[in-house]
């Protein structure tokens, strides 16, 4: 360590807190990107889902029922309230075909396959529905069968949002872990590079230091005391060493 020269000492100073600033730099990115990865999973696997489940509920709960009840009670024609049931049915179908195409749990897959049995039952009470409006038939008793077997889905699809949410509080308790975990290894690996960086500098000054004080020492003796038996401790094998040894020659 002796023979380290000034100029290298020198180099550290600057390579090694760069090098620091790189790996903190480095790690933090790493860290941001874990943290989006586990947010954008909860954002396609949850927030989508829950999505795509509240719209079918509206759909069935809101846009089904109301059409019905507005054509029974004369507010719309009862042409308009088939349409409305027609176009909200493709709808939830459409919206239905992409949640059930996506990855689920064995729990999940359970509850949505009840669910669809319920919807089937669901879609064939409308069918009906649509056949009694079209035959200008009688709406109470279909309104009666109608929340009998909409209720009963809208149930499941309850089920499946709560499971949902479940999956969501798990998935942030796992980014809130993470973090955690990225801001201990942070502070960790930033308190290590400051320990480092201050031994490193104490060691450097101290290279340098002691030998220019030594320096200044013998110099002052000969110049104002004109002391030729004066010596130099060569303390290091660097440039100052080097100096060292030849004031010591010449001196002698």
């Amino acid at each position: 360590m002796k023979g380290i020269s000034v100029r290298s000492k020198l180099l550290m100073l600057v390579v090694v807190p760069l090098f620091c600033m790189i790996l903190l730099c480095t790690l933090s990115l790493w860290g941001m990107r874990l943290m989006n990865q586990a947010a954008h999973q909860v954002n396609e696997e949850e927030v989508q889902q829950l999505s795509e489940l509240k719209l079918i509920s509206d759909l069935y709960a809101v846009s089904v029922v109301d059409a019905i009840n507005k054509a029974h009670v004369g507010l719309i024609t009862r042409e308009e309230a088939k349409r409305s049931v027609t176009e909200a049915q493709l709808k939830a179908a459409t919206e239905w075909k992409r949640y059930m195409a996506q990855k689920m749990s064995a729990e999940e897959r359970a509850i949505a396959e009840s669910a669809q049995v319920l919807m089937n039952k669901a879609d064939i009470t409308l069918d009906g529905i649509k056949s009694d409006l079209s035959l200008k038939a009688p709406l109470d008793k279909a309104i009666h069968q109608l929340y009998s077997t909409v209720d009963p889905f809208n149930e499941e699809l309850g089920k499946l949002v709560e499971l949902q949410l479940r999956f969501a509080d798990e998935h942030v308790g796992t980014l809130e872990s993470l973090a955690v975990d990225f801001s201990f290894a942070f502070l960790s690996i930033t308190g290590i590079a400051l320990f480092a960086l201050s031994v490193l500098g104490i060691w450097i000054f101290r290279g340098i230091s002691q030998p220019l004080t030594a320096l200044r020492r013998a110099l002052y003796k000969l110049q104002h005391e004109q002391d030729l038996t004066v010596t130099v401790p060569v303390i290091r094998e660097d440039e100052l060493g080097q100096v060292a040894r030849a004031l010591n020659d010449m001196v002698s």
